[in-house]
This record gives C-alpha cells, structure tokens and sequence, in this order.
C-alpha cells in the first residue's frame, strides 16, 4: 500500500487545510483506489515534505493498529490454550470409577446432582459430566436433577436420560425400563431410538444367541412353549454353526417338537443338529431320527 500511495501522492499538490488528514482517513478505510484517485485529484502538487508526513503518519497507524490485532489475536490464544488446559485438568480429576455389588436395597452418592438406588451388580465409568453406569444385572433407580444426565447400558441396550425419574431392571428375560418422571431415550442394539415419556415402559431381549437360549429355559420352567418357541426361534436367525449355543437352541426346539408330536419338525431339527456336527446329544439324536423313520 505505500509504493502506491508514494506514486499517488507523487502526482498532487499540497492539500487543503483538513484533505491530508481526510487521505489518510480514506486511505485506512479501504476505500477503493478509483474514489482516492478522484480525490487525489483535486488536490496540487505537495512538497517532498509533505508527502513524507502523509507516509509517516500512515506507516505508524498501519504498524500500530497491525501491533494490536498480534496483541489481541495472541491474548485470545493464550486465553483458550489456559482454558482448554483447565478444563481438561478438572475433567481428568473428575472420572468415575466404582464397583456396584449388593444384594440388599444400596445407594451411590458420589456422582454430582444424581441419585442412583440399586440392587444387583453394575460398574459406574464416564465423568461427572458424562457419567456412564454398565448395569450386569438386577434393578437400579435414578433420579437425575433438571440439566443434568445419565447414560445406563446393559447387554441389551442403553438408556439416556435428562432430569429423569427412571428404573432399569436386566435380568435373563432382557432390559425392561420404566420412566417415572421426564423423559428417556431407550435403544436396544442397533436398532432406532424409541422415546419413553412419564408412565412408559418399554424391554430389550438379548441380543446374543446364549441370552436368548438361557431366555427360553427360563420361560419353558414357567410353562409358556409358544414363548419358548418365539425365543428359540428368534435365537436361531441370529446364530450361526459352529456356535455351541446354536447346538443348545436346536437341542432345545427338538425337544418342543417332541413334546407337541410334530413329526416333520422334529425331524427335519435332528438332522439340522447332526449335519452342523454337534456332539453333545449326537448318539441320542440319531436314535431319534431312527425312530422317526429317518435316515440318520
């Protein structure tokens, strides 16, 4: 910007009372060159004194203002580098971590503006900030101040909340969540979000072919054989050979076949256990396929 102001100037005269510090004025603003030519033009022809002074004058106003914009730009630099640095040191002195076992009635204090009751085993992880509970198994309670949150994952599935009054119960059924109070996000694998507002309830079933398998004995021993069919069958789309809980759940299905006289079915899942090459009930599944008429 100078080489050019010192050719403009170069070609004018000495300026009116006031034009030189209106150049100046002008020259700073950015104003477009062909508006400071028009100006310029009007003006006679300066002396070299004059021409020094206008430079000088903004040389020292360009290195000054340039002076504060490094001074600001680096205080707000050194600003955010002591901030970030703070907080990561609060944030790293903040981490939860804490076993949860009990047998009896128990509650965890130690995570600000939450409440947690429990009952069973979990882990608490996470921040005060992000604060994590994996819950194994039994019932835990929640109460979560207004703003502040929660996120509960099981085997199953996992809870987040906001300011919410809640209850996550895992056990060999799955998750079942119940909201008291707010709202809750409830997500059972990688399935979408389903949102719980005040009186919701909602369950996850397991999501691995041993929950599911260990899902079905449970309902069998309370005598439901179509639930226990559900499950197992649900269990098998989800299980591949050579996975020995598959040979379990096909175990279990001929068993069901059995039991309810249906010849085609429980063949047909005999000779799927013999031919993935389970071993467990082998000897007594061949004579089951003999029996059934079948080649085994």
């Amino acid at each position: 910007m100078t080489r050019d102001l010192r050719t403009l100037l170069g070609t004018v005269g000495e300026p009116p009372t006031g034009a030189a510090e209106r150049l100046v004025d002008r020259v700073e603003t950015g104003e477009p060159v062909p508006a400071l030519r028009a100006f310029l033009r009007v003006l006679p022809e300066p002396s070299d004194t004059d021409v020094a002074r206008l430079i000088h004058r903004v040389e020292g106003r360009a290195v000054r203002r340039e002076h504060r914009w490094i001074l600001a730009l680096a205080g707000v630099v050194v600003l955010l580098v002591a901030g970030l640095a703070s907080w990561m040191r609060l944030d790293a002195a903040r981490s939860l971590h804490a076993r949860l076992e009990s047998d009896v009635l128990a509650s965890f204090v130690d995570i600000p503006h939450v409440s947690v009751s429990y009952l069973g085993q979990g882990e608490v992880a996470g921040t005060e900030r992000s604060p994590v509970l994996f819950w194994q198994v039994g019932t835990v309670s929640r109460v979560l101040e207004p703003r502040h949150g929660l996120r509960v994952e099981t085997p199953d599935g996992r809870v987040e909340a906001v300011g919410t009054r809640f209850t996550v119960e895992r056990d060999v059924m799955g998750t079942r969540v119940k909201v008291d109070g707010g709202d809750a996000l409830l997500r059972c694998g990688e399935a979408e979000p389903l949102p719980l507002a005040v009186g919701d309830a909602a369950s996850c079933w397991p999501l691995r072919p041993a929950g599911l398998l260990a899902r079905a004995r449970a309902e069998r021993q309370e005598g439901r054989p179509d639930d226990v069919r559900t499950t197992l069958e649900r269990a098998l789309r989800t299980s591949a050979a050579p996975d020995p809980a598959r040979g379990e759940i096909l175990s279990l299905l001929l068993d069901l076949d059995l039991e309810r006289g249906d010849a085609p079915a429980a063949l047909a899942t005999a000779r799927t256990y013999l031919a993935e090459g389970y071993t467990p009930r082998e000897h007594e599944i061949r004579e089951i396929v003999r029996g059934l008429g079948g080649i085994p």
